[in-house]
């Protein structure tokens, strides 16, 4: 992606300063992917040490301490899902971006201009 002061990356006019390509999109793509991997290897390493505390917790502490473990069991999930999704999404705009501009291409060859009167 470029923005007003950067001129890095091809295609014609931007819109507002900033131009993004399909290989741009694709590239947003796999970042997000590899990102929700580590994130989840940083979940799991995390959830594993806490884990090793659960009996540090008696009563209603462990019972507590059980419960937190659960949400935090799902907000993980929740966290991966949003990451992915992001991703998938991505994705999907850099098929839709892609056969887009094959489609305007297509229609722009099929336009006859008219000689031009000197």
């Amino acid at each position: 992606m470029t923005t007003p002061g950067n001129t890095t990356g091809s295609g014609g006019p931007s819109m507002g300063g900033y131009k993004v390509t399909p290989d741009d999109v694709s590239a947003a793509s796999v970042y997000v992917t590899n990102q929700a991997g580590e994130i989840d290897t940083k979940i799991a390493t995390l959830r594993t040490y806490v884990a090793g505390l659960s009996g540090c917790w008696q009563g209603s502490a462990h019972g507590a301490f059980e419960v937190l473990m659960a949400d935090y069991d799902i907000y993980a999930r929740m966290m991966h899902d949003a990451l992915t999704d992001i991703a998938s999404g991505l994705r999907g705009n850099y098929v839709n971006y892609v056969e887009s501009e094959q489609a305007n291409l297509a229609n722009l060859r099929k336009v006859t201009l008219p000689a031009a009167k000197f």
